[in-house]
Parts: structure tokens; sequence; C-alpha cells
């Protein structure tokens, strides 16, 4: 019990932590740093797991956006990747995990959001394009992020069906 305590103390300890430096560096670091620098300063983590809310953001801004749609494939119960657009934003997308708990966990928690399709598949390099297809996540999109442990650079390398405009892409 007491073990398990301080784990979760610790747990908020960090993550408070990172919200306190994210405040600083959105204060005191000037945004008209040089890239990558520009970047680097505004991280921070709302949804995400390190800090990636900040980056995208960040680059979103840089690059602009199109379709404000994106395709999460790995999205586990907090939504991965793309949680802060889906959560914050009101944006569209597609949320793909093989975990049929974590599929029902986030649809509950984006009820708010009607645009937001969560889908329960194990997606592998023969059936991306399929599933991309079947829920009308073809031609470009804002955001492609693959996190599923091992082969994620096999699916995205038999991608056909959707064109992002940036990519996340787990490696090991």
């Amino acid at each position: 019990q007491l073990k398990r305590h301080q784990k979760e103390q610790a747990k908020w300890q960090t993550g408070l932590s990172w919200q306190v430096n994210a405040l600083i560096r959105r204060l005191f670091l000037p945004a008209e740093a040089s890239f990558p620098f520009n970047l680097v300063a505004r991280r921070f983590k709302l949804r995400s797991q390190h800090e990636e809310d900040g980056y995208l953001l960040a680059l979103l801004g840089e690059a602009g956006t199109g379709s404000r749609r994106f395709v999460e494939i790995g999205c586990g119960r907090s939504g991965g990747n793309a949680a802060i657009l889906a959560f914050e934003l009101g944006w569209g997308g597609l949320m793909v995990d093989a975990q049929q708990a974590s599929i029902e966990h986030l649809s509950r928690l984006l009820a708010h959001n009607s645009a937001v399709q969560c889908v329960v598949a194990e997606v592998l390099p023969e059936t991306v394009n399929a599933l991309l297809a079947e829920h009308g996540f073809v031609g470009e999109v804002d955001l492609l992020s693959i996190d599923i442990d091992g082969y994620d650079y096999w699916v995205f390398k038999a991608l056909e069906a959707c064109r992002p405009r940036m990519l996340m892409l787990e490696y090991n």
C-alpha cells in the first residue's frame, strides 16, 4: 500500500514539474528563436506521454492545417498523440486500437466529439488501407500517428489510402 502511494505521488510530482517547466518556457523563452529551438521551447504535456502535445501544436503552427483530420493507430486508452486535437481542438479523426477495453474507455471520454470514430482493429500492413477506406480516411489528413509497438514502419510503408501532411511514427 505504501509503495503504491509513493509511486503515485512520484508520478504526480513529475507531471507537475513538467507543467511548471512548460509555463516557464512559454513565459520566458523568446518565441523568435531559430529552428529547432523554437519548437523545443514550446513543448508541453497536456494529454501526451512525453510533451508531444507542444511539439505537435508547434509543428502544425509552422506547417499550417488543412483538413483538420487525423488518424491515430495505436491510440490506447488516452488517445495517443492526437488526443489533444480530438479533446481540446474538436478535430475529426480515426482512433484505432487492438484492445476492446481501450476503445470502450476512449469512446466514453470522446462522446462529446462526434467527429471522432473509435475502432477496435489490429492494424497490419495488409489491412491498413482497407481500414482507412472503410472509415472514410482516404486522401489528405493533417496527422497520421502510428504507435503499435514493433511493426509501425511496415504499416506506414504499406500505406496508400491517405496522404498525411505530418507523420508521428514510433521507432525502436
